[in-house]
């Protein structure tokens, strides 16, 4: 996928969002190498996400999470570090079958500080 930014065309950043064996996985593939990144994914307050397993550019990420609403939003993300075109999160999730489950947000900067175009919101249920 080709997004237009300016006078050149940048090339978006592939994400698969899924769950299997009970673990929600986010795997990134970058057309250029990633600086900083941001992953933002938000559950209904009945769910629980544990440690996850992060490698690649995302190895090191800090993990916040924040309650709105009867909604948990839980971000993983690193402002400068390892850089890399890959990186995969995988982390196990419990709760009632058929929660949602949203990635809300991927932000991405290449090692310019360029906002590096993917996918938006995707959903799955529990």
């Amino acid at each position: 996928i080709l997004t237009r930014f300016g006078p050149a065309l940048i090339e978006a950043a592939s994400v698969t969002f899924e769950l299997k064996g009970g673990a929600l996985s986010v795997s990134i593939t970058s057309p250029s190498e990633i600086d900083a990144f941001q992953i933002s994914i938000k559950t209904p307050s009945t769910v629980t996400l544990d440690k996850a397993t992060i490698t690649g550019f995302m190895a090191g990420a800090t993990t916040l999470s924040s309650v709105s609403g009867g909604a948990i939003k839980w971000r993983w993300f690193r402002l400068t570090g390892s850089s890399g075109k890959t990186g995969t999160l995988s982390v196990p999730v419990t709760g009632p079958q058929g929660s949602p489950i949203t990635l809300d947000k991927v932000n991405l900067l290449d090692l310019k500080g360029n906002s590096i175009p993917s996918k938006g919101a995707q959903e799955l249920n529990l």
